[in-house]
């Protein structure tokens, strides 16, 4: 296979990322206007949806379909219906154009609470299940697994899906360090007594998980909002193609780098950047 001949229209992998009310659902809710969408939900926030509902319209929403997971109990469950998936289409049969999965916040706790139970039907795994005022304590070993479990994930379900968007979702928070200076030198340097002050955006995510999810990714976009200040009402939305979180593998969206979605659709805006000449995307019935 040429390499211009890798299908970007029918096929994308992304994260979409962004602080609670940034947009980020809105955004991949849109993207059931190109037909059937399945959202693996393990948030149970699905309904979240549906305060969009004017906005994308009844006939859009009917093409998502919700599974709600219980994070408590096993990923098998989940993993037999990607499984599933991925048969049907290698075989050209999967019926939905975008496969969700919301988010990787509590993936990632589905996944360390997965540890617990293999300790307990293992022995001699050294892993002790440690609570605190009935807090669960979390060690390196579940970490580790979390971490490990998401890399076959995704080599092994999420990028053997062939012809659908797959996209998943996770939250951001703001990332604290120390300010900078200019020394003598020229050289920055950190302040090292100064306290802490906000100096970017992070995934809300365990260190070990954090360092391991931007590089599973083709694209990482990161939604955001901007509060008017005088008129709380007045919110605006955006997203981001390029950040210290954001990339893109798309040469149109890097030369945007920062669209406003501010009572827009984000998949007509995406369409008219890197499909100039298509019209705006009319939602396509289920069964069509």
């Amino acid at each position: 296979m040429n390499l211009l001949d890798v299908q970007t229209e029918t096929e994308s992998f992304s994260l979409f990322v962004g602080e609670s009310g940034s947009g980020k659902t809105a955004a991949i809710a849109s993207y059931a206007k190109l037909g059937p969408l399945l959202l693996l939900d393990f948030d149970r926030r699905a309904r979240g949806i549906l305060g969009h509902r004017t906005a994308l319209g009844d006939e859009c929403l009917k093409n998502i379909e919700v599974k709600q997971y219980d994070i408590l109990n096993s990923f098998k469950e989940v993993d037999a219906e990607l499984s599933k998936l991925v048969d049907q289409s290698k075989m050209g049969k999967c019926p939905y154009k975008t496969i969700v999965l919301e988010s990787v916040n509590t993936l990632e706790v589905c996944f360390m609470n997965m540890v617990d139970s293999i300790a307990a039907l293992q022995k001699g795994t050294g892993i002790q299940n440690k609570t605190v005022g009935g807090i669960r304590v979390y060690q390196p070993q579940h970490y580790k697994f979390a971490s490990t479990a998401f890399r076959q994930l995704r080599d092994f379900r999420l990028t053997q899906l062939k012809g659908v968007h797959v996209i998943l979702s996770c939250w951001i928070v703001n990332k604290w360090d120390k300010p900078t200076t200019v020394n003598d030198n020229g050289v920055e340097v950190k302040l090292q007594y100064a306290d802490n002050v906000v100096v970017g955006k992070k995934l809300h995510l365990t260190e070990k998980m954090g360092e391991e999810v931007p590089g599973c990714f083709d694209d990482i976009l990161e939604f955001y909002k901007v509060e008017d200040s005088r008129q709380a009402s007045k919110v605006r939305h955006g997203v981001r193609f390029v950040s210290s979180i954001a990339k893109s593998t798309n040469e149109k969206l890097k030369a945007v780098g920062d669209l406003d979605l501010t009572n827009k659709c984000f998949i007509d805006e995406l369409h008219r950047i890197t499909r100039p000449t298509a019209a705006t995307v009319q939602p396509i019935t289920k069964g069509a």
